[in-house]
């Protein structure tokens, strides 16, 4: 039977993804981190759009919970391909963390932005306590 790719072949050669899944106890979620492409390519942001969109295919192939999480290089929702996301109920954690606590969480990056992030699946988002930003990393 021949290999069957869920995420085009220039993708998966640019090694800016690594997914896997995890077992929490008695449930599965697809983990996937994106290692997005820095601003200073030519065309902006549309290169990290892609790398999102190209990770809709993994997610409704596979069929579990997920967290996609990563440096985006820019926030997420701005992205278009964030509106599948959205429209299946996932959550970006810095404005889950604000909506269920009325608390910012602090930046990452050195304190200067929020684009290193995580998109949750809906299921996975009512399992989440709590979540921080430490300073010292």
């Amino acid at each position: 039977m021949p290999a069957v790719h869920l995420i085009s072949i220039p993708v998966e050669e640019s090694q800016r993804f690594s997914a896997c899944v995890v077992r929490f106890a008695t449930v599965e979620i697809l983990v996937i981190a994106i290692y997005g492409f820095a601003n200073r390519y030519r065309e902006g942001k549309r290169p990290n759009d892609l790398l999102l969109a190209s990770m809709i295919p993994v997610i409704t192939e596979v069929g579990l919970p997920f967290i996609i999480c990563g440096g985006f290089n820019e926030p997420a929702e701005k992205f278009p391909s964030f509106k599948f996301f959205q429209d299946m109920g996932a959550v970006e954690a810095f404005k889950w963390h604000f909506a269920k606590t009325g608390v910012m969480l602090p930046p990452t990056c050195g304190g200067s932005t929020r684009n290193d992030t995580a998109i949750f699946h809906p299921a996975v988002a009512e399992w989440i306590y709590d979540m921080s930003v430490p300073s010292e990393h």
